[in-house]
């Protein structure tokens, strides 16, 4: 594997506030669609990354190619039931668990308590408590406005993202900042509403004055950067990357 570039990429997600990194936990997102010669590649490189495994850490894509083969058998043995064919399978997407950089988290929240949390009015509060009344329990707040420390312990999170990818060839530092009510799901309309006012806008600010400050302490001091780097390489080495997109296939022109 080529030596990964010295390049940081730091992320936000506009919900709740908090700096954070993830645990090593393979997480499977999403597949559609393959052919023999697709199957017989993913078992191929399935097998050899067993083989070359030297470590108790998970091997990056061996929990969800599992289930993909399963998936395939399920499709095949529907198949045989009724009677038809399985069409073309092809994988569109392989999305793999993001890597945790303790250093570069650790720059965040320092910076994420230099800048403080958005400060929101009883106006904003209470359209945000207005967008939390659908979903049916109460909540304990309707905007979150503290700067949360960084959790002891590596935790999973559930969504998926192709910024998980990047993090197996970089170190990648994350952040997220209050854009809209507490505890509404991702994607919803109530996301849609609070972002698109002054609750969204006041987040983004406190976002964005958090990165500039962090892209300047890496700019300005090396030691931060090599100490990135160590941390990468401590996570990231003993692991091996694999996918279960084909080698050679081109990027979906369309999205399904």
């Amino acid at each position: 594997m080529k030596k990964p570039p010295a390049v940081f990429c730091i992320l936000v997600f506009c919900c709740h506030f908090f700096s954070y990194a993830q645990d090593l936990k393979p997480v499977a997102t999403g597949w559609i669609d393959s052919n023999a010669e697709t199957i017989k590649h993913i078992n191929k490189k399935h097998s050899r990354s067993c083989e070359n495994s030297t470590t108790s850490l998970p091997t990056a894509g061996a929990s969800h190619e599992k289930y993909f083969e399963w998936i395939i058998e399920i499709a095949r043995g529907a198949t045989m039931m009724t009677r038809t064919m399985v069409g073309s399978i092809q994988v569109d997407a392989d999305m793999h668990e993001a890597l945790p950089n303790r250093v570069l988290s650790e720059v965040i929240v320092k910076n994420l308590e230099l800048v403080g949390p958005p400060k929101f009015n009883q106006e904003e509060r209470k359209f945000a408590a207005k967008m939390q009344e659908p979903l049916g329990r109460k909540f304990e707040k309707a905007l979150s406005e503290d700067v949360e420390s960084l959790p002891a312990q590596r935790f999973q999170g559930l969504a998926s993202t192709d910024v998980g990818d990047i993090s197996w060839f970089v170190p990648v530092g994350q952040l997220t900042a209050t854009t809209h009510s507490f505890g509404s799901p991702g994607h919803s309309w109530q996301v849609v509403a609070c972002t698109g006012m002054s609750i969204g806008q006041k987040g983004m600010i406190v976002a964005g004055k958090a990165l500039a400050y962090t892209a300047i302490d890496l700019l300005l001091s090396q030691e931060f950067v090599q100490k990135a780097k160590e941390d990468f390489r401590k996570v990231r080495d003993p692991l091996n990357y694999i996918t279960l997109i084909p080698e050679g296939q081109n990027a979906p022109k369309t999205i399904r």
